[in-house]
């Protein structure tokens, strides 16, 4: 596992601003629970998304041939770089993870829900949704292709985690701050992905688009959308685009 402070130097997403809420032991205590959670989640032959540092070799060059020897990882990204370490999004087996940690100077840390969410969603969403008529475009980066339609059906799938009550495990794992109190039912959500002015599309061989248009859309139940995509294992980054980029689109 990596710290909290060693991400923070990695990448920005919505994970600082939703641990910023609690103090410094408590923030830890989530990271901390939270990673066990989502490798908990993971049986070992199971592929997901990692973020690998390592610190063994001279460049990053060196250190994506010591992740790729291991049967099993595919590098995605370079999201770190410098000279005393390397930071990867790598792709692989639970076993192989585990395999690639065992090694020196490596680390691996599991991408957690709130990893995925971009810098600032909730702000903006806070915006859209207290405009009458608001358009609402969720951009959605799979881990390798995703058929707009499956990714459709897993997320009414995994919808039914929402029951109604005042306390979300999904909600939790997303949006430890921003989720308190939130209330919903699936057949509430549900709703939202049947309206007429609905859609959904691909854009491109990994990202998918969650439209709406001239729609009245609570804050709260935008989020547990957020919150259930982002609780996907091929899920890697959710975003909202701004209006301007919402009509170039179209």
């Amino acid at each position: 596992m990596i710290t909290r402070k060693e991400y923070d130097t990695v990448m920005r997403s919505e994970c600082q601003a939703e641990l910023s809420s609690f103090s410094s032991s408590q923030a830890d205590d989530i990271w901390a629970n939270e990673t066990s959670n989502v490798w908990d989640s993971f049986e070992r032959c199971d592929n997901g998304v990692f973020i690998v540092q390592c610190t063994e070799g001279s460049s990053g060059y060196e250190r994506r041939q010591i992740i790729e020897k291991v049967d099993g990882c595919e590098v995605l990204n370079i999201i770190y770089n410098k000279k005393d370490r390397t930071s990867f999004y790598v792709y692989g087996r639970k076993e192989s993870l585990e395999d690639l940690q065992g090694n020196d100077g490596i680390k691996v840390q599991p991408l957690l829900p709130m990893m995925k969410i971009r810098a600032g969603l909730v702000e903006m969403a806070k915006k859209i949704c207290s405009e009458p008529n608001n358009k609402v475009k969720l951009s959605v980066e799979c881990v390798k292709y995703m058929p707009a339609s499956t990714l459709h059906d897993d997320l009414l799938v995994n919808l039914s985690s929402f029951s109604g009550g005042d306390h979300n495990h999904v909600l939790d794992q997303a949006f430890p701050a921003s989720g308190r109190g939130i209330i919903a039912t699936k057949n509430d959500l549900s709703l939202l992905l049947t309206r007429r002015n609905f859609s959904v599309e691909c854009s491109s061989q990994s990202r998918v688009f969650f439209c709406w248009t001239d729609s009245q859309f609570p804050f709260e139940y935008l989020l547990c959308l957020v919150a259930t995509l982002s609780s996907l294992k091929c899920v890697l980054s959710i975003e909202i685009q701004s209006p301007i980029q919402f009509f170039n689109h179209l």
